[in-house]
């Protein structure tokens, strides 16, 4: 699909956005093949990247087709937001883009001639940062300017524009900007008609759903240093004009990520749901507190994919070295239900939770129902990750707590839950897991 979109042109030489109609038919034509193919059976889709946006879009625009042929869609590392690394967009914009460093740039295409290219390019803009979302930490253009004061001497400030204001700065920056062309020089500024495409694919994206036939998954690369922000100039060499900004060297502020799309992928807007401990099993309190702990971290209120998920899970990796990864494998075959399933598997951690021992206790006592539960569960997990795991306990076990009760005021609890899990560093490929609980029920 990437190849057939750098294919298709206007009568200007500017490549269409990904949301252009012949695109989207040629993708609806390759679903019903395959539908027709396979016998009537509906089609999982996989999308790396930017696939991601072009199923999205699809999937917004055609939904009944999308909703007739597909079953199951896995987005991996798709720039959802358009945070698509806003620091290396940005700088793509001002300088460039090289794929390669040293000798081998000799055998690829300059870096300088990639800034040309992209700057014609919608998936250039369609990945900067989306003004409107809330980002936890802003993308942001910092400049160390080069100022006049009242006196007529010079102040050096630090200027931070954040995504809506680097229009402007890009606009100034590229005005003078030119292609030379079998000795023509050809402007070449910044693109307001392809900025106009590329909000017109936030527009159509917002509005997309998934249908509620079809299961989506949401994976995205982590623990890898991101190019998120970037500042030019510093306080000793400043930047006087902003047309000089594309030969400067850009310095990258970076958040965690997959080395291209930021991690950040929502906002936590929602407080802990209570849980009445009586009903559910000790696994199942587990499974809570692990389902609420990814909450903390993914949210459960803005979504930076927009969309109503399945499972939305970060693998340590590159952006694209995460699709041959073992833990990537592994999720793909539990989701999409390929060979022998295992029941204690759990792609949300990559583990294997087996049950080893179950004690529980009740009694009562001054108008109380007492129980007392303890559990212990070994998980297995690919012994390679034994030493990164270790870094993590420091020799020690890991204690974690929660504590659930029901009723708005102290005095008229009811029901009152404590549970703490210890967790005990990884050995031999094997993990040892401790949960001790307690419940307390008013009679009556």
């Amino acid at each position: 699909m990437n190849k057939r979109i750098c294919r298709v042109f206007n009568k200007r030489g500017v490549v269409y956005p990904v949301w252009y109609e012949e695109t989207l038919k040629h993708l609806a034509e390759k679903l019903e093949s395959v539908y027709t193919a396979s016998g009537g059976k509906k089609i999982n889709i996989i999308s790396h990247s930017m696939g991601g946006l072009l199923v999205k879009c699809f999937m917004c625009l055609h939904s009944d087709i999308f909703e007739k042929y597909v079953k199951n869609w896995i987005a991996i590392a798709a720039p959802f937001r358009g945070e698509g690394a806003p620091g290396y967009v940005t700088s793509t914009f001002l300088n460039g883009m090289s794929f390669v460093e040293g000798w081998e740039q000799n055998f690829f295409i300059s870096k300088w001639s990639m800034h040309q290219l992209l700057i014609e390019c919608p998936s250039a803009y369609e990945l900067m940062g989306c003004p409107n979302f809330q980002w936890e930490h802003s993308p942001v253009l910092e400049i160390w300017r080069e100022k006049h004061n009242s006196e007529g001497s010079f102040d050096v400030v630090l200027e931070s524009y954040p995504p809506m204001e680097t229009i402007s700065v890009f606009c100034e920056a590229l005005s003078s900007n030119t292609v030379n062309y079998h000795g023509e020089s050809i402007p070449l500024p910044f693109n307001l008609e392809i900025l106009k495409w590329a909000n017109e694919t936030r527009r159509i994206m917002s509005a997309a759903k998934v249908p509620p036939s079809v299961k989506f998954y949401n994976i995205y690369g982590i623990s890898v240093e991101t190019p998120h922000s970037v500042c030019y100039g510093s306080k000793e060499a400043p930047v006087s004009d902003l047309k000089q900004l594309p030969f400067f060297q850009a310095t990258y502020i970076c958040v965690d990520g997959d080395g291209t799309v930021p991690s950040e992928s929502a906002k936590l807007l929602e407080a802990f749901s209570s849980i009445s401990f009586m009903e559910t099993t000790a696994l199942d309190l587990f499974r809570y507190l692990n389902r609420e702990g990814e909450r903390r971290v993914n949210g459960r209120g803005i979504k930076a994919d927009g969309l109503d998920a399945e499972a939305r899970v970060g693998i340590p990796g590159e952006h694209r070295g995460i699709l041959w990864g073992q833990h990537l494998f592994r999720m793909l075959k539990h989701w999409l239900k390929v060979g022998d399933p295992d029941p204690y598997y759990n792609p949300l951690n990559d583990f294997v939770i087996l049950p080893t021992a179950f004690e529980i206790e009740r009694h009562r006592e001054k108008g109380y129902e007492v129980a007392s539960l303890k559990e212990e569960w070994e998980i297995i997990s690919p012994e390679q990750n034994d030493r990164n795991i270790m870094n993590m306990y420091d020799g020690k076990p890991l204690v974690s707590s929660i504590i659930v009760a029901q009723g708005e005021e102290k005095e008229c609890q009811r029901e009152k839950a404590h549970a703490t899990v210890t967790v005990h560093p990884p050995h031999e490929g094997k993990q040892h897991i401790e949960l001790n609980a307690v419940n307390m029920t008013l009679d009556g």
